[in-house]
């Protein structure tokens, strides 16, 4: 089975990661894309700690200064918050074509432990979790994450480490990264407070996702550092 492994965004806590620990154990590529900004000073270390990774930088005025986000005082006034859509959807593609049968979305700040990872038997889990679906298949796109909550409206689930078929990948990389982000700020919009993880779930079950639960998809809690600074539109830095 080829794997990668998909990071974006801030690499929040780069010097705690266990996301390398992982992508070793399993065997996986890794895509990282991330931005060239002060409020990233960890983009000077990624090398230390992912030196094989396929990685793209962009700077935030470059791509969201002219894309046409629907923003509303009160909801989302800064246009930046909608970058954790479009670095998301770049790691994808700097992976699509390729020929991966599994694709991890990881934030950097995940707490694991690798050693402890049963691949084996996540996939076991993850084959017998798409059979008892109706309608699904191994060919069917499918994401698998651990769900906190759904409604007719949304599926909210734990966007911090989730993971997706082929099938999948093909689907969501038909569209551009900018389109996602223009798209994740209409459904801020008009869901008022929904957060990122509701707003991802509309994504995939718009684009004919299934999202299946499945120990594949659950990693651990985000790394706490109260003493780290955070930016507005840009969270937690360093």
């Amino acid at each position: 089975m080829k794997v990668a492994v998909c990071i974006s965004g801030q690499l929040r806590k780069l010097h705690r990661t266990d996301i390398n620990g992982l992508a070793d154990h399993i065997g996986a590529d890794v895509f990282i894309h991330t931005w060239e900004d002060e409020t990233n000073p960890n983009l000077a270390k990624v090398r230390e700690h992912f030196p094989n990774a396929c990685l793209e930088t962009e700077k935030y005025s470059d791509v969201f200064d002219h894309l046409p986000f629907i923003l509303d005082e009160g909801i989302v006034t800064n246009r930046y918050y909608f970058a954790q859509f479009y670095t998301v959807m770049k790691s994808f593609h700097l992976c699509k074509d390729q020929g991966y049968d599994l694709i991890y979305k990881a934030r950097t700040d995940v707490k694991m432990d690798p050693s402890t990872y049963n691949f084996e038997d996540k996939l076991a889990d993850l084959e017998n979790s798409i059979k008892r679906i109706p309608g699904t298949n191994g060919e069917s796109p499918c994401a698998f994450a651990i769900l906190q909550y759904a409604n007719l409206q949304y599926v909210d689930f734990q966007d911090s480490f989730w993971s997706m078929n082929s099938a999948a990948l093909d689907r969501l990389t038909q569209c551009s990264p900018s389109e996602i982000a223009v798209l994740a700020s209409r459904y801020k919009f008009e869901n008022q407070l929904v957060q990122g993880p509701s707003i991802w779930g509309r994504i995939l079950v718009d684009l004919g996702i299934n999202i299946i639960t499945t120990s594949i998809g659950s990693g651990g809690p985000i790394k706490k550092n109260p003493e780290l600074p955070v930016v507005p539109g840009h969270g937690e830095i360093g």
